[in-house]
């Protein structure tokens, strides 16, 4: 089995958020909710973040890093 496929997940922590902000957003538009809406957006705007956070290059970003700061090793 190759070393770079991805390991096949039933479920995801990226899916559970998207499962519950999904609900908590559709629950609190029909019952009116404001806190519920609350949590679904901020958990919508949580999953975006980490979908650009988990997209970044940190091996790339911390070896620049450390060329700026002269601490190459």
């Amino acid at each position: 089995m190759s070393e770079t496929r991805r390991k096949f997940r039933i479920f995801s922590l990226e899916g559970g958020i998207l499962a519950f902000s999904l609900y908590a957003l559709i629950a609190g538009f029909v019952r009116g909710d404001l806190l519920s809406i609350f949590w679904g957006g901020m958990c919508a705007l949580g999953l975006v973040v980490l979908h650009f956070i988990r997209r970044k290059d940190w091996t790339q970003h911390w070896a620049a890093m450390d060329e700026k700061t002269g601490r190459g090793e």
